[in-house]
């Protein structure tokens, strides 16, 4: 529980508004804590080298969990279909090539 939970429990916050202001900070961190498990932050340039780490390793803060794990385990969620990529990004990416 994080410290708006805290904030509900203990009645500083109602505790009906806790839960729509933790689920915009787990968005918030999640999605570009995704993107840099992807590498997809500085997307195909290689220069700077360590953004990716940098904003996965900062959005896995308030989320509490460790980023290179993190990678490892949602990698391997891909692996089952040897997909590289989002499906979603897949399709975008078909798309507009055609």
């Amino acid at each position: 529980m994080g410290s708006v939970g805290i904030a509900g429990v203990t009645g500083l916050l109602p505790y009906w508004l806790t839960v729509p202001i933790t689920e915009f900070v787990v968005f918030a961190a999640y999605i570009p804590l995704h993107e840099a498990v992807h590498k997809n932050i500085q997307g195909q340039r290689t220069d700077p080298h360590w953004l990716n780490e940098a904003i996965g390793h900062l959005c896995s803060i308030p989320l509490l969990v460790d980023f290179k794990g993190h990678r490892v385990g949602h990698l391997n969620h891909h692996s089952p279909l040897k997909i590289e990529i989002e499906p979603g990004k897949a399709i975008t990416t078909a798309i507009s090539t055609h």
